[in-house]
């Protein structure tokens, strides 16, 4: 009984060692993917992301604390050997678009930014890299403002900075789809709280329906925010709309509506865009460059959450469509 008892004990421990190295031996042929993030508001992005890849590609996240850490990314290349990157907001692709003109005789891993703005000036100049889009389109946010908002919204005004100009145009070539006239300031790339004063001024004196915020963080901080552009918001008395969900929150409070990509349902199709990149890799006989061809535009976001703040629209007298209003996911009071 007790020699019985050793062999089955043997035969149990003989097929655990099977099972493991077979684990062992799968889990070698997964794929390394290195998801570059430049933020810890990201978390949502990166849990689309696995939940979509499902343990068929082997998730390796980096958190970036600069967009200069060239050396980092260096190094996590050569350890983890990435069949593909993604990169995760401003920090992380501009970190990585440094790191392609440091090196450019290296062959660049095929990659993909996501939740990062103006990628479509970005991705012109770097190598095997696609993108979603982050901004909301100004004819799609105007379009969604018409539903809820029942004011005229036919003249919009925008203030911008000189290297802005390619994606306002681009914006105000598209606004012809809805009938929008773009009025733009163009102010210079490194402009005063005076000059961004100035500029929102004299947009507000304009015969517009309404102000297009763009999230450029530069002009939008906190000390511009507080001298030069919420006093003239404040008295602006017509809509303001935004493609950064920031500006309506009550703690700024600056836009009354704002549609912004839904950050779950981003890392879901970032996921499924680059196994669809990885697919046409493997079809092209590993001409990353052709698959990437395919996304050199950047990929519209499929997802979008819409918020809106009561207190300014109701402090300006604006007439909202109540049945349009039960289809907004996010209310500020």
């Amino acid at each position: 009984m007790e020699v019985a008892t050793r062999l089955i004990l043997w035969v149990v421990i003989a097929v655990l060692f099977q099972v493991n190295a077979a684990h062992a031996e799968i889990k070698k042929h997964v794929e390394n993917i290195l998801v570059i993030n430049g933020s810890s508001h990201y978390k949502e992005i990166v849990e689309g992301i696995r939940d979509e890849v499902n343990g068929n590609l082997n998730i390796i996240e980096v958190k970036l604390k600069t967009n200069k850490e060239l050396g980092c990314i260096n190094n996590k290349l050569s350890q983890h050997k990435p069949k593909f990157i993604i990169l995760i907001g401003n920090k992380a692709s501009v970190c990585y678009y440094r790191y392609q003109k440091r090196y450019p005789e290296k062959d660049m891993v095929p990659a993909i930014i996501v939740s990062s703005l103006f990628v479509g000036q970005l991705v012109k100049h770097m190598r095997n890299t696609a993108a979603i889009r982050y901004e909301t389109p100004l004819p799609i946010l105007v379009s969604r403002s018409r539903q809820l908002i029942e004011e005229p919204i036919d003249k919009i005004g925008v203030v911008y900075r000189k290297w802005m100009k390619d994606f306002v145009f681009g914006n105000k070539n598209m606004a012809h789809i809805e009938d929008v006239k773009l009025v733009h300031y163009e102010i210079e790339n490194k402009p005063s709280a005076q000059s961004v004063r100035y500029y929102f001024k004299q947009m507000a004196k304009e015969d517009i329906d309404a102000i297009w915020l763009i999230d450029d963080s530069y002009i939008m901080n906190p000390k511009f925010i507080k001298s030069s552009i919420e006093p003239i918001l404040r008295e602006f008395k017509k809509p303001v709309l935004a493609s950064s969900e920031t500006f309506v929150k009550k703690e700024v409070a600056l836009a009354d509506f704002s549609m912004t990509p839904d950050s779950y349902f981003l890392g879901i199709q970032t996921a499924s865009v680059m196994m669809d990149i990885l697919t046409q890799i493997k079809e092209s006989n590993g001409k990353a460059n052709e698959a990437i061809d395919l996304h050199s535009k950047p990929i519209e976001p499929i997802s979008m959450v819409e918020s809106i703040n009561m207190r300014l629209i109701n402090t300006k007298g604006l007439k909202m469509n109540p049945n349009t209003l039960l289809e907004i996911e996010t209310i500020y009071e």
